[in-house]
């Protein structure tokens, strides 16, 4: 792990255990088969955000999504279980990685993402598992139809011919952001090519933020995929200033979307946010770094993602690696194998906290751990 040590239940017991009087420790060992065990994951979700929103008001309909597509995710990996494939299998991208074998659940996961659905079967066909495709197909598929008529639901006539929203979530909110504030944004019910809820971020640039152009300013450094062209001139507020490159966006690039939020670094102070803004501009932006999402890491091999270079330049990547080089980690580590995703960024701001509790006969104790510590803080969360 990089950064925070998940708790294994065998240690968390010969930690609970130490804790425990002689007389507790001889109850439990006189009635070993009457001992019962649990354990529980719990995180603090913020409730102005939209899942807080549905719980708090009781529509299940967000939560029963979660749970569908989390359903799909165990069903991966039950169908994969301890099995592997060789990295030969996975295509000519990944045959640079220095590794022989690779799990079955993420490389299932990966192209179920990704749509490769001949690689898929290729897979489940290896391993045996062929008659798992159409359902695994099939399913995926009802996911992202509920989520694209519930988006196309939402939108209605709040969409530009670009198919973007003419109308931000919030209106010249440049002037209240810090520098190196951390913008999130996802055009999407749930951003299903990488994970979750949030699909891209950047790193906000108070100094390029304009009074006049306010939201119109392009003041946010990230990077978009795309063909690179020098004679290029963006045709909207919504388009970067360049495409296929490091580049720098405006804020209603973030605001006119389905979703929007912006994370603030806990431990801030002006000099720090400076620095991690100057690092963006000079790792990425004045080097007009290429574009290009390291798929391969989402499934663990290789591991760009965290090298603090412009090797393998994403949006996030530009985020992560402005702050992480000034002292502060972005990466919650709980999405996408080694990928920094935008659910990662934006999970930097949950508490996460594990359980276990031993109980048998009248006597019972319980102990929690912080498996994650927030780094950041949500300033701003608006969804439509």
């Amino acid at each position: 792990m990089k950064k925070i040590l998940k708790p294994m239940a065998i240690g968390m017991f010969a930690e609970m255990w130490s804790e425990l009087s002689e007389k507790e420790k001889q109850l439990i060992i006189d009635n070993a088969d009457s001992v019962n065990i649990q354990f529980d994951s719990d995180i603090g979700v913020n409730k102005n955000s939209e899942i807080g929103h549905a719980a708090t008001v009781g529509n299940t309909k967000d939560i029963d999504a979660l749970a569908e597509y989390y359903g799909i995710i165990e069903f991966l990996k039950e169908t994969g279980g301890e099995k592997t494939v060789p990295v030969d299998l996975l295509g000519s991208e990944f045959t640079d990685i220095d590794v022989n074998e690779v799990s079955v659940a993420p490389v299932l996961e990966m192209f179920m993402r990704t749509e490769e659905w001949d690689k898929l079967k290729e897979v489940l066909t290896y391993i045996g598992e062929e008659d798992k495709y159409r359902e695994i197909k099939n399913r995926w598929e009802t996911i992202n139809n509920n989520w694209d008529k519930t988006v196309n639901t939402a939108r209605g006539s709040l969409l530009d011919a670009d198919g973007d929203y003419s109308v931000p979530l919030v209106d010249n909110i440049g002037g209240m952001l810090n520098d190196g504030d951390v913008l999130v944004t996802c055009n999407r019910k749930k951003a299903w090519v990488i994970a979750g809820d949030w699909s891209h971020g950047g790193i906000f640039s108070e100094d390029l933020y304009s009074n006049k152009d306010k939201d119109r300013s392009y003041c946010v450094y990230t990077a978009e995929p795309g063909t690179y062209n020098e004679d290029y001139k963006p045709e909207n507020d919504t388009d970067p200033d360049r495409w296929g490159v490091a580049c720098l966006e405006t804020i209603y690039a973030y605001t006119k979307a389905k979703r929007f939020a912006v994370l603030h670094p806990k431990n801030y102070s002006t000099e720090t946010a400076e620095k991690a803004v100057e690092a963006a501009k000079t790792i990425y932006y004045d080097t007009k770094a290429p574009y290009h999402l390291p798929i391969q890491e989402l499934i663990w091999l290789g591991d760009t993602s965290h090298d603090l270079t412009k090797n393998n330049t994403y949006c996030t990547k530009v985020a992560y690696t402005a702050w992480k080089k000034n002292g502060v980690d972005l990466d919650a580590d709980n999405f996408v194998g080694n990928l920094v995703s935008p659910d990662e960024i934006y999970g930097s701001s949950i508490r996460r906290t594990f359980t276990l509790k031993i109980s048998i006969l009248w006597w019972s104790y319980t102990k929690t751990w912080v498996t994650y510590e927030p780094t950041t803080t949500v300033l701003v969360e608006k969804y439509r």
